[in-house]
Formats: structure tokens, C-alpha cells, sequence
């Protein structure tokens, strides 16, 4: 079996089923695929999430990809399910963030990613500059609800300022709702934390699949102590062909030392670089390796800050996912390299952040380039402190820190 299947989800009945790619339909439970890729099971996350949601008592979605959804695209119903949708109405639940781009329609999933190279010159995907951005998820969405003429869907993504970002998608009613982090916390929220230790290194800086922005930033850490995992490497050409600006001396040095260095590893041993070779497809690029790291007690004791590279950059949403409560559950400062207003994002939900030891400024940067850098500010001021400083630091905000970390239970996802 195709290790990498396209599933949606439909309950309307309360019984599940999963629909194919071919639109067949099969009973959630009585489906067994014979290999679920270890990075997507798509399966059981579907069985978690509906244990998340309980007795919802209204015909419902789901889908955990972030490509075009091709059995959604051609869904027919009969009256009686029509007439069912537009009473009770239609909820859809995405648990995987929105691809944007500017261009006309690319059918583009997961199996078939051909099409994804036109990509390479939009410059929503290339430069985070959007104009009336569509995505494939809600082009999907958009062609069930016209195909079968549906008047009442709301969809629940896991991004904030969805509906203002999409103009095109004026009929689709949106709802935040992170099933995704939900199941997140639930897994790790008894997880206990290893006690710190002394400070070696003044950062930690996580990643696991390819971004430009990722490269740049774990590129400018090499400059100083840190922490890092990262397995990509690149010559300066193909680095700067993958970000949208022109990288100064400071970080091609760090470049530099990066690629003398990689693979670079936290937990996961990952034993070969993955080379890079310019353009899109690099963003689809993962490890050669077949585990997960483990997010949250391994080599965060003996450091200050985290330094997260959230999903995205070059974007016109927010969102806090796993990455950021990562630093959260053990009990560390951080500093988000994400969309605008991130962290805005992070104290609208109720967490604490560390405007009191340096500048949070870059958050309000709309020009991604200039955020960059200013971050690139932050990571220096924190760099300039000695080991005892770190610690005295560290001390005078402990109170901040315990405080997100028992917030993460009052969450209401």
C-alpha cells in the first residue's frame, strides 16, 4: 500500500468513515492499512481527534494533509445528505496549516507533487508577499460546497486572521480550534521535564523538515553557542537561491561553519547530510532517518534559550503550535521565528513573554527580511551576556516561566 494515501474523513451519522482517493468508503474501524508512514499516521490521528471532539452532535470533516483534497473536490451528494448538511450545517476540520499562493489554480497533492514546481516563482510561496491568496485545502473545500450547492460550512483551522488573509473564500464561515495542539498537550501535559542543569549553551534551535527561513536562522546560530539540529546542507549559491534576500558577511560565516559541521544532532543520530538542491521541491525535503526526536526531555536542561523556528515565516497568519510549547514545557525563554505577530498570538492566548530582558519589537515587523534581522538583534543581545548573567537571568524570571508552563493546562483549544 502507498505509504503516503490521502484520507478524509466524514461523519455525519456519528459513524466515520474514510473516503479514498478513488471516493470508495470504508468504516474507520474496520480499516487496517497494511504501513502508515511513521511521520503521517494519518489513522490514528483521525481516532485521537475524534476522541478530542466527544460527542459532537453535528455532520462533520476531517483532513490532515496540506495539499489539495481530491476526493473532497469530487463529492457528490444525494438530497437528503444535502438537505441534512445545510440544516444541521457542515463542520470541516483541517489539522494541518494552509499552503498560500498567489498564482491561478495548481492541482498539486500529496501523491503528485509535479505541479508543485510552479511554485518556484510565486511570490507569496518565495517571498511571503501575498495578493489575494487562494490555498488547496479551501479550493477543495470551495468545490464541494459549489458542487453540491451547501450554504452552511464552517471550517476550523489552526491559524488565527484566516478570514481577512482570504477574501476569495467571503461564504466559508471560519472558526480557530487547534486539534493538532490539543492532542499535543494531552500526550506530553504529565510529561516530566529533566531538572536543569548549569548553563553550557545559550541556545537551542529544534528543526526537522526543510525552510529557507529555518536555514538562515540555524546559518546565524552557528555564530554563537547553540544547540542545534539540522541535517541540510548547501553551497552559498543554492543557500541564496532558497531565501529571498542577500544574506550579509556574518551570515554566510555562519553558513560556513554550518556546513563543516552537519549533520548536526540534539537526540536523533542522524548519521548523513540531506543536499540541497535549490528551488520548492527542498521544502518537502525530511532526515534520512526513521524516529521522531523526542520533543521534550532531551537536551533542553542545560541551556538558556530556545530560539523556535515556528511553521512558517514568510506568512500572512499566526499560530502557536508544538514548537513553541516545547520551550513552554521545559520551562524556557523563547524567542519566535514565525509570522508577524506571533508572539501577540502566543499573549492573546494567555502566555507570558520576555519584552522586561530584551527587545520583542520584531514581532511588529510586517517586512519579513526586516523581522529577520531583528531577530537576528535579539539573538545577538542575548549572546552578549556572560554565563552568569544567563543564570541571574534565568533566576529573575523563573516565576514567568512556571507560570506558561501551568498555563498550558487552562488552554481552551
Amino acid at each position: 500500500m502507498n505509504d503516503e494515501r490521502i484520507y478524509l474523513l466524514e461523519n455525519f451519522n456519528n459513524t466515520p468513515w474514510l473516503i479514498l482517493e478513488d471516493t470508495s468508503r470504508v468504516l474507520l474501524n474496520e480499516y487496517n492499512p497494511t504501513f502508515e508512514y511513521f511521520r503521517s499516521p494519518k489513522i490514528q490521528d483521525f481516532k485521537n481527534y475524534i476522541e478530542l471532539l466527544g460527542d459532537l452532535d453535528v455532520p462533520y470533516m476531517m483532513y490532515n494533509n496540506t495539499f489539495e483534497c481530491r476526493q473532497m473536490s469530487e463529492l457528490i451528494y444525494d438530497t437528503s445528505t444535502i438537505n441534512l448538511l445545510n440544516t444541521k450545517g457542515l463542520h470541516i476540520f483541517l489539522t494541518e496549516n494552509l499552503l498560500k499562493y498567489n498564482n491561478s489554480r495548481v492541482t498539486h497533492d500529496q501523491i503528485n507533487k509535479s505541479n508543485i514546481l510552479e511554485f518556484n516563482n510565486d511570490t507569496g510561496v518565495c517571498s511571503g508577499i501575498f495578493k489575494n491568496p487562494r490555498t488547496g485545502q479551501l479550493d477543495s473545500i470551495q468545490d464541494l460546497i459549489n458542487n453540491n450547492q451547501l450554504t452552511n460550512v464552517t471550517v476550523y483551522v489552526a491559524e488565527h486572521n484566516v478570514a481577512d488573509s482570504f477574501p476569495r473564500y467571503s461564504n466559508i464561515k471560519f472558526k480557530w480550534k487547534d486539534l493538532y495542539l490539543q492532542q499535543f498537550i494531552k500526550q506530553h501535559i504529565n510529561t516530566t521535564t529533566p531538572k536543569k542543569k548549569n548553563i553550557n549553551y545559550t541556545f537551542i534551535n529544534s528543526n526537522w523538515r526543510y525552510e529557507p527561513y529555518r536555514h538562515a536562522i540555524v546559518a546565524y546560530l552557528k555564530n554563537y553557542k547553540s544547540k542545534i539540529s539540522w541535517c541540510y546542507q548547501a553551497t552559498p549559491d543554492i543557500f541564496r537561491s532558497n531565501i529571498w534576500f542577500e544574506p550579509d558577511e556574518k551570515l554566510l560565516n555562519g553558513l560556513y561553519k554550518l556546513n563543516k559541521s552537519v549533520p548536526c544532532n540534539i537526540d536523533v543520530d542522524i548519521k548523513t547530510s540531506t543536499v540541497l538542491e535549490g528551488g520548492i521541491a527542498d521544502r518537502f525535503k525530511l532526515p534520512n532517518h526513521n524516529n521522531y526526536p523526542a520533543l521534550l526531555n532531551t537536551g533542553h536542561d542545560d541551556v538558556f534559550c530556545s530560539i523556535v523556528n515556528e511553521s512558517s515565516f514568510l506568512d500572512i497568519t499566526t499560530y502557536i503550535s508544538d514548537k513553541t510549547l516545547t520551550a513552554i514545557f521545559n520551562e524556557m525563554p523563547f524567542v519566535i521565528v514565525g509570522p508577524p505577530y506571533a508572539l501577540r498570538t502566543a499573549q492573546e492566548m494567555g502566555f507570558k513573554t520576555f519584552n522586561k530582558y530584551w527587545d520583542e519589537s520584531y514581532d511588529n515587523e510586517l517586512d519579513h527580511t526586516k523581522r529577520l534581522y531583528s531577530i537576528f538583534k535579539v539573538i545577538d543581545t542575548i549572546a552578549a551576556f556572560s554565563t552568569s548573567e544567563l543564570a541571574s537571568i534565568q533566576k529573575d524570571m523563573q516565576d514567568l516561566l512556571l507560570y506558561n508552563k501551568q498555563h498550558i493546562k487552562r488552554l481552551k483549544l
